[in-house]
């Protein structure tokens, strides 16, 4: 198993979660000789940390402390469902067809209530969107306003 830190500066305890997978084979030349391999269906149980819990860790290891963790995970892995993307356009003046494209993504994940996971990109891409309103003001090239959802699948 591996433990990888959140990515975040902070993360109040709650750690920020995504998808790890394997590639099918790996035959890349700067790699040892020995990690090369089909690796098809072949997974590394994998759990991502607080950072707060990666520092004390590093901390631990660095006074040479001895780390015994036990890892006890129940997650699952369920079959896809469609989810839904919000689209908004405002058209542009002078070239429609040149997009300027401002978008952020949301999601909830097992700890958070929907606004949790990166909604940051997300607002300020709406408040762009709506202060061009608020000031009368229309770009030359369209501006769409995109938000989704589950961009881990892609």
């Amino acid at each position: 198993a591996s433990l990888i830190r959140s990515l975040g500066g902070f993360s109040l305890a709650s750690p920020h979660t995504g998808n790890i997978g394997t590639a099918p084979s790996i035959t890349d030349p700067a790699l040892p000789a020995a990690l090369h391999g089909d690796y098809t269906n072949q997974s590394v149980p994998t759990a991502g940390i607080a950072v707060e819990d990666a520092e004390m860790l590093a901390r631990m290891a660095k006074r040479g402390q001895k780390i015994r963790i036990r890892l006890f995970m129940s997650c699952q892995t369920f079959p896809l469902s469609p989810s839904r993307n919000t689209i908004a356009s405002f058209k542009g003046s002078t070239t429609p067809d040149e997009v300027v494209l401002v978008s952020g993504h949301i999601d909830s994940w097992d700890v958070g209530q929907g606004a949790m996971d990166d909604a940051g990109p997300l607002l300020v891409g709406l408040e762009a969107v709506s202060i061009l309103q608020d000031l009368g003001l229309q770009s030359r090239r369209t501006v769409r306003f995109v938000t989704f959802v589950d961009e881990e699948i892609g």
